[in-house]
């Protein structure tokens, strides 16, 4: 009896440890649910881990167009810009009245006035031309060739240089016999003086005034006639000798006509000629005929009319000088 019932409780404990033991296997299950397991693909998402694509985004870190803009840094028109320093309307005054500043500054002086006055006169161009480049102005960046050898007769083969030196001459000694001083920036065809040189000559050979002999050529011709060349109102680099120069350049080609009987072509403005921008003293540029002209090239040719042209040059000066007695 005792057997049995011993049997019966072994059997019964048995029965609880497999109860037991299956109720402990089965419990590791519980923390690896898959809703717990889905939870790594959350952490380890792209979207948060590679959110270092807000960190590193290149236009935030890199963006040149706010660190390196080169156009703040060397704007090359404010530092290098040539044309400002000779804006016209910083050094011209147009409204100067030339009995002042003139007479002081220009050779012109009022204890002169009725003294013996200087001409200078340069005879254009000469018989080897120079075309190396020299500034057109002081400071001024662009540049002209310093001179050249001058147009030719189409009908007399005369050269220009040698036009111009011949009448030259003859107007130093028309100038000469009137009481006036000369100074002459050549007196041969064999020399290499620059545009911008002459008028450097004129201006330290204590001359009151610039006259520069020059003949025309054009590709037309049928044009003739005399004109003279003067700077303008807006030239920055001769001031208020500007319009000293445009009342000699009208007095000389009115008074040139009235005696050649040349056509008046009045008197032409530009701010292109080193021999005008580099004087410090009136000065007009005569251009006394054409040369391209068969008929004006022949006439320049003979000593009557030379003489007709000198004259009337040195009539122009005249007048010129009595205005200026008048202020």
């Amino acid at each position: 009896m005792k057997q049995t019932v011993l049997r019966i409780l072994f059997l019964c404990a048995t029965l609880s440890l497999l109860l037991i033991g299956c109720t402990t296997a089965k419990t590791p299950a519980e923390p690896t649910t898959p809703t717990q397991q889905t939870t790594v693909t959350q952490a380890t998402a792209s979207t948060q881990v590679t959110t270092t694509t807000q960190a590193t985004t290149p236009t935030q870190t890199t963006a040149p167009t706010e660190t390196t803009t080169p156009t703040q840094a060397t704007t090359p028109t404010e530092t290098v810009a040539p044309t400002q320093p000779t804006t016209p309307t910083q050094v011209t005054n147009p409204t100067a009245n030339p009995d002042d500043p003139l007479l002081q500054q220009y050779a012109i002086n009022a204890a002169r006035l009725d003294g013996v006055k200087t001409v200078a006169i340069d005879p254009g161009h000469q018989r080897k031309g120079n075309y190396t480049k020299e500034p057109i102005a002081p400071g001024e960046t662009r540049c002209k060739a310093k001179v050249a050898s001058g147009a030719t007769g189409v009908s007399t083969g005369v050269d220009e240089y040698v036009l111009n030196l011949e009448v030259s001459l003859m107007l130093r000694q028309e100038l000469l016999s009137r009481g006036y001083q000369v100074v002459m920036v050549r007196t041969s065809h064999d020399v290499d003086i620059s545009n911008a040189s002459r008028a450097i000559f004129c201006n330290n050979s204590g001359a009151d005034i610039a006259i520069r002999i020059h003949g025309n050529s054009v590709d037309n011709s049928n044009v003739h006639g005399a004109l003279t060349i003067s700077t303008t109102d807006e030239n920055p680099w001769v001031g208020v000798v500007t319009q000293e120069s445009q009342r000699l350049s009208r007095l000389v080609v009115d008074h040139f006509c009235q005696v050649t009987g040349a056509k008046n072509r009045g008197v032409m403005i530009s701010d292109e000629y080193p021999g005008s921008n580099w004087s410090k003293i009136p000065v007009t540029i005569v251009e006394m005929g054409f040369l391209s002209c068969p008929m004006e090239d022949e006439k320049m040719a003979t000593d009557a009319y030379r003489q007709l042209m000198v004259q009337g040059i040195a009539n122009g000066i005249d007048a010129y000088f009595q205005q200026m007695s008048d202020y």
